[in-house]
Protein backbone atom coordinates (compact mmCIF):
# COMPACT_ATOMS: atom_id res chain seq x y z
CA UNK A 1 0.00 0.00 0.00
CA UNK A 2 2.70 2.47 0.99
CA UNK A 3 4.82 1.61 -2.03
CA UNK A 4 1.84 2.14 -4.33
CA UNK A 5 1.19 5.58 -2.80
CA UNK A 6 4.84 6.48 -3.15
CA UNK A 7 4.93 5.32 -6.77
CA UNK A 8 1.80 7.32 -7.65
CA UNK A 9 3.22 10.39 -5.94
CA UNK A 10 6.31 10.21 -8.12
CA UNK A 11 4.18 9.83 -11.23
CA UNK A 12 1.97 12.83 -10.39
CA UNK A 13 4.62 15.41 -9.51
CA UNK A 14 7.63 14.52 -11.61
CA UNK A 15 8.95 18.05 -12.11
CA UNK A 16 8.83 18.91 -8.40
CA UNK A 17 10.56 15.66 -7.44
CA UNK A 18 13.20 16.17 -10.13
CA UNK A 19 13.96 19.70 -8.92
CA UNK A 20 14.18 18.51 -5.32
CA UNK A 21 16.58 15.73 -6.37
CA UNK A 22 18.76 18.15 -8.34
CA UNK A 23 18.86 20.56 -5.37
CA UNK A 24 19.91 17.76 -3.01
CA UNK A 25 22.64 16.53 -5.36
CA UNK A 26 23.92 20.08 -5.92
CA UNK A 27 24.01 20.74 -2.17
CA UNK A 28 25.91 17.53 -1.49
CA UNK A 29 28.40 18.39 -4.25
CA UNK A 30 29.05 21.87 -2.84
CA UNK A 31 29.43 20.53 0.71
CA UNK A 32 31.87 17.84 -0.41
CA UNK A 33 33.92 20.37 -2.38
CA UNK A 34 34.10 22.76 0.59
CA UNK A 35 35.20 20.00 2.95
CA UNK A 36 37.83 18.86 0.46
CA UNK A 37 39.22 22.38 0.02
CA UNK A 38 39.26 22.99 3.78
CA UNK A 39 41.18 19.80 4.49
CA UNK A 40 43.62 20.43 1.65
CA UNK A 41 44.37 23.98 2.80
CA UNK A 42 45.10 22.76 6.33
CA UNK A 43 47.45 20.07 5.05
CA UNK A 44 49.32 22.51 2.79
CA UNK A 45 49.71 25.04 5.61
CA UNK A 46 51.01 22.34 7.92
CA UNK A 47 53.57 21.19 5.35
CA UNK A 48 54.70 24.76 4.65
CA UNK A 49 55.13 25.64 8.33
CA UNK A 50 56.97 22.38 8.98
CA UNK A 51 59.42 23.20 6.18
CA UNK A 52 60.49 26.41 7.97
CA UNK A 53 61.54 24.48 11.02
CA UNK A 54 61.85 25.94 14.45
CA UNK A 55 61.69 29.74 14.55
CA UNK A 56 62.49 30.10 18.24
CA UNK A 57 65.96 29.41 19.57
CA UNK A 58 66.25 28.96 23.31
CA UNK A 59 69.66 29.23 24.96
CA UNK A 60 70.34 28.22 28.54
CA UNK A 61 70.68 31.10 30.99
CA UNK A 62 74.23 31.81 32.09
CA UNK A 63 74.91 30.86 35.65
CA UNK A 64 76.99 33.01 37.93
CA UNK A 65 80.18 31.44 39.17
CA UNK A 66 81.12 32.13 42.79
Amino acid sequence: MFLRLLYQSFLRQRRRKLLAGIAIVLGMTVATAMISVGVDVGDKMSRELRSYGSNIIVYPRKTRSM
